[in-house]
């Protein structure tokens, strides 16, 4: 279990899509890949909103200072991102592009971990939950398929598949989420 964690620290969909085939091939237990993937996203997710939290106050208020918008702006961003909490944090876990930028946003705006653990916890179980399920169903699937000998591309197509479902995921999340951005780049619009 401790590898799962330490692989989903670092990048957790493709660990998350390998334990779910090491599932399909019954290497390892269901609790084992779900809290280990669990954990590992959890972590990970919260060490960027430490950082985000750590680096606003450190470097963000000091140093840039000059170049954040006005205190009544930041005020607004602030009360913005605690009303769209949820969908922000959904949106950081199903993007991967836009996860340690949003985590990083988060941590400065909202005020670090506590405020955001339920969100977060919330995400975490419907996203290891979503990619393990498809990843252990895509996979037995191949294993079938390649135990009968029927194609030897197959396991190339699944993962070319969980990818593909895991990246339009996050399309449709953001374009979901865009509904709750704000146009100006100065202060949050009520939604």
């Amino acid at each position: 279990m401790f590898s799962i964690i330490v692989g989903a620290l670092i990048q957790d969909s493709i660990t998350c899509v390998v334990t779910g085939v090491l599932l399909a091939q019954g290497k390892i237990s269901w609790a084992t890949a779900s809290v280990g993937c669990f954990l590992g996203v959890m972590l990970g997710d919260l060490i960027w909103v430490s950082v985000g939290r750590l680096f606003s106050l450190k470097v963000i208020e000091g140093w840039l200072s000059d170049r954040l918008p006005s205190a009544a702006a930041m005020t607004a961003w602030r009360e913005w991102m605690r009303r769209h909490r949820l969908a922000a944090v959904f949106v950081s876990r199903f993007t991967p592009g836009l996860q340690v930028p949003l985590h990083l946003m988060n941590g400065y705006l909202s005020g670090g971990v506590r405020r955001s653990l339920p969100a977060y916890v919330l995400a975490a179980i419907v996203y290891v939950s979503i990619v393990l399920s498809l990843a252990y169903w895509m996979a037995g699937s191949a294993v079938e398929l390649i135990e009968d000998r029927s194609s030897s591309w197959v396991l190339f197509g699944v993962g070319i598949g969980i990818w593909l479902l895991i990246h339009l995921a996050g399309r449709l999340s953001y374009f979901v989420f865009r509904r709750f951005v704000p146009v100006s780049s100065s202060s949050p619009q009520d939604s």
